[in-house]
């Protein structure tokens, strides 16, 4: 009875070992999904930041479009300006020219005015005695003559009056001519000042433009880059799907990979109650692993005891179908990855090829000896095109493979099977086990 409650607790410690080692199949997929989701965290913080930079830029083309739209309305403003004082520039060139034939009409009326008095100065210088005499003669009475004299001094006035008179417009004129020149230099001035003010707000407005285009370039790249993080988003969730469905996909595994092994123990703990001898089954090989050998093959056993070390733990892995990825098909590099990730190795990545391009060498190629647990490659037809195959060397010229479950075959067989030849073998990620 003790002896059965042993068995049972060993039944019983087995399952729970294979559950644990089960459950640890979503392990690597939670790494790849933590990162990708890391990921899409760092794409949509890019995100939000170009879109906000996006906004800004669409701000800044709003301000300065404003700018230049003001500055072009202070051009347009400065050139009406212009207008309006080279009009005024204009009138008063030609009032100053309307002043300076009025200044040389008067000066000639003046002139001539100054000559008939002249004359008549003379005239009544020379003739003054003989004309008083004869008015002092003919006249009836000193009436009469006094009104001679009057006469000659009237006429005396009067000249000298018209010339006061004509002597005082030129002067007038003379003074509008000097202001209409003060003023037409002052509206030179301003126009000048205005040309150089219209010729600066040119500059700023050519600048501003160029600017704007600056700033519409911004915005055309930027938009280009949310446009592309939007589609690396996107495809970063389609991985995220995929792999919570590849984690789906591996619980689903493990619970039937549970059952078996369970059922298995069960199998076990039957035989042993109607047998009186040891147990007809090793437990160490698990009930989903197939077996097999070419008749050409040195061996088509394999050996259940690895001894100690890691390459041993590896092939004992592989050997029981341990692996944190299931065997599903065309994932054959994967389940070699869980099966070493299992076993405590640092698991790479990549498919067959992949190995062989960064770890392989000719020290590593077909015909060299094989030491357990390391990579097994295969090719379909060449080393450097397609995905190959590839699997972990147990021993005994024995492989552990994913072939759409977990397969141990002899090299020759695994060869047939891909269709192709042994490339050769390598360490993961280069490095030997001990």
């Amino acid at each position: 009875m003790r002896k059965k409650r042993s068995k049972l607790l060993k039944i019983v410690c087995g399952v729970v070992a294979a559950a644990s080692v089960v459950t640890a199949v979503p392990t690597l997929y939670a790494d790849t999904i933590d990162d990708l989701k890391k990921k899409q965290e760092e794409l949509k913080k890019e995100q939000e930041e170009l879109e906000k930079k996006s906004q800004d830029l669409k701000n800044e083309k709003n301000i300065t479009q404003d700018e230049i739209d003001a500055l072009e309305k202070q051009l347009k403003e400065l050139l009406d300006k212009i207008n309006e004082l080279d009009k005024q520039a204009s009138e008063l060139t030609v009032q100053i020219f309307e002043t300076n034939e009025k200044l040389d009409e008067q000066i000639a009326i003046q002139e001539k005015q100054y000559q008939e008095m002249k004359l008549r100065i003379q005239y009544m210088y020379e003739n003054q005695n003989a004309d008083v005499a004869e008015s002092f003669i003919s006249s009836d009475s000193m009436a009469d003559l006094l009104n001679s004299v009057e006469y000659y001094q009237k006429i005396y006035d009067y000249d000298r009056d018209k010339l006061d008179e004509i002597e005082a417009t030129r002067l007038e004129i003379e003074r509008l001519k000097t202001k209409l020149e003060g003023e037409l230099e002052e509206v030179k001035k301003a126009e000048e000042e205005m040309s150089q003010k219209r010729a600066e707000v040119a500059q700023l407005v050519s600048e501003k433009e160029d600017y704007l285009a600056s700033v519409n370039s911004d915005i055309a790249n930027n938009a280009n880059r949310i446009a592309s993080t939007q589609n690396e988003m996107e495809k970063n969730q389609s991985a995220i799907a995929e792999e919570e469905e590849r984690i789906r996909q591996a619980e689903l595994e493990r619970q039937r990979r549970a059952a078996e092994e369970a059922a298995a123990r069960l199998a076990a703990q039957n035989a042993s109650r109607s047998s009186s001898s040891s147990s007809g089954g090793s437990s160490s090989s698990s009930g989903s692993v197939t077996r097999s050998a070419s008749a050409g093959s040195s061996s088509g056993s394999v050996s259940s005891s690895y001894g100690s070390g890691t390459a041993a733990r590896v092939a004992d892995y592989a050997s029981r179908g341990i692996s944190s990825h299931p065997a599903t098909y065309g994932w054959c590099a994967a389940w070699v990855s869980g099966v070493y990730y299992m076993a405590g190795v640092t698991p790479p990545h990549g498919d067959a090829y992949d190995y062989w391009r960064k770890w392989g060498s000719s020290a590593t190629a077909a015909g060299t000896s094989i030491p357990i647990g390391s990579c097994v490659i295969f090719a379909p037809s060449s080393a450097n095109g397609g995905y190959g195959h590839i699997g972990i060397y147990i021993g005994n010229n024995m492989i552990a493979h994913n072939g759409g479950g977990v397969r141990i075959q002899d090299i020759d067989t695994v060869a047939r099977w891909t269709g192709g030849r042994y490339v050769g073998w390598v360490w993961p990620n280069g490095t030997p086990l001990n």
